[in-house]
This record gives C-alpha cells, structure tokens and sequence, in this order.
C-alpha cells in the first residue's frame, strides 16, 4: 500500500493542478467573451441615454459582423433621423413664434387653471397681462373654457378694446383658452366720424329737398296763383337745386381725395 500511495497522490496533485488550470482558463475566456459582448451593449445603453437627453449628434462605431453591429447602424440611422426631425421641428417653431411676435394684435394663451403659458410682445403693448385680472375678463374666459363656445368682449376705458375667446383643445383634452386682443379705438372713431358725416349729409340733403317738394306742390296745386308768388317758388327750387348740385359736387370730391384721384393745382 505505501508503494501505491506515493504515485496515488502525485496524480491527485496533478488532477488539482489541471482542475485550477480549467477554472482560471474558463474564467479567462469567459471574461474575454463578456467583454466582447458587453461593451458593445454598454456603448449601446450610453448612446440611447445621450438620445434621451436631445444628444444626436453621437454615433456607434461596431465593426464586428454580428446583430449588434447591424443594431449600432439602425440605432444610428434613427438617430439621425431624429436629428432632422427635431431640426425641422425647431426651425418651424422658430417661425412660428416669428410670425406671432409680429402680429398686431395681442395674443395670450392661458391654460386650464387660467395662468398665463405664452404671449406675444403686441399684447404689452396693447393692453398689458395685468389686464387679464378684471372680473368682466376672467369670468368671460372661465365661460368659454367650461362651454366651449367662443366670446367676443369690448371694454371701453382710456381705449377701446376688442377681445375675442377660443378654447383650445385637441380630441380628448381641453388645452386652455386663447384670447385675440385688439385696439379697435382708431376703426371706432372712424367709424363715428362716419356716421355723423352719413347724418351731416342727410340733414344737408333733407332741407333743399324739403324746399324744392314744397314749392312744387304749391306750383302743381294751384295754391300760388299771381306770377311774383310763381317767380318766388322758381326761384327757391333753382337756389335749392344749385345747392344739392354743390353738395354733389363735394361729396364726389372727397370721393376722389380718399381714390387718391384728386388733381392738386398748387400755387
């Protein structure tokens, strides 16, 4: 037994040996193949994360053959595309808010708990934001937003103030209330100044002709008999015509200043 005992445990070291060799060499490969495989799947998880961030600018570089390789090009050609999406995304909103900025009238979008998201620079210029706070205002939007109906408000104070109210929403969710400001002042004292000029000729129109029918009846119902009562009427109805064509006259040519078709003759 003593003779077998000494190869006996020469082999058992040697076993020992190999086994210790088989584990580091298995644990060598294994590191090398993880590795292999998980860098590319870490680079893979950074980039997505720099894509979350509105990086899309980065791009995998996996040359090996495998699926990720062909992975890392999808990934890069969705993040182009995203890329221009988002580029032509930002240039028509940059329009947009260009074309806002430079409308005359004010804009204003509130959203649903009636504070104020956006605005353009004409509404400070017309009105201001602190506007919004009079109790005539706030119960109009708090309507079209519970309703959905749009409302058109006019305030007169030291201007004259248009407001017209639109609820924004899309299919399923009420967005806000978007309100359209304009100073209508100007258009309104033109359009009094209208009237009364309408009224101021009318009147002007109303009493020559008053004077002209008069003494017509009186000529056609025989009440004027001796000639200088005749003459008296003829004599109306002639002063009163030249004054209706005098009127004509003028209006036409105020026609023509606002044509711009007015001969100037200046001396």
């Amino acid at each position: 037994v003593s003779e077998l005992t000494a190869p006996l445990a020469g082999a058992l070291w040697i076993m020992a040996g190999i086994f210790i060799f088989c584990i580091v060499l298995s644990l060598l490969i294994g590191y090398f193949f993880s590795k292999k495989f998980t860098r590319p799947l870490s680079e893979m998880r950074e980039f997505a994360a720099q894509m979350t961030r509105g990086n899309f600018s980065e791009r995998l570089e996996i040359r090996d053959s495998s699926e990720l390789a062909d992975l890392s090009v999808s990934l890069n050609t969705l993040s182009a595309t995203t890329d221009r999406a988002f580029t032509k995304l930002e240039n028509e909103q940059a329009k947009l808010n260009n074309i806002i900025d430079n409308i005359s009238d004010g804009l204003a979008f509130f959203n649903t708990d009636m504070r104020l998201i956006k605005y353009n620079s004409a509404l400070l210029r017309i009105c201001g934001d602190d506007y919004f706070q009079k109790t005539e205002i706030r119960e109009a939007m708090l309507e079209v937003l519970q309703l959905g109906e749009s409302k058109t408000l006019v305030i007169e104070e030291k201007y004259i103030l248009k407001f017209m109210i639109s609820r924004i929403q899309t299919k399923n969710e009420v967005e806000g209330v978007l309100v359209i400001v304009s100073d209508i002042s100007e258009s309104e004292r033109l359009n009094r100044m209208r009237n009364e000029f309408v009224a101021n000729v009318s009147h002007e129109f109303r009493t020559p002709l008053t004077i002209i029918r008069a003494s017509t009846e009186a000529l056609l119902d025989g009440v004027v008999t001796d000639e200088e009562s005749r003459m008296d009427c003829y004599e109306k109805i002639e002063t009163e015509t030249t004054a209706l064509e005098r009127l004509v006259k003028d209006l036409l040519d105020t026609s023509k200043l606002r044509a711009g078709k007015m001969p100037m003759h200046l001396e």
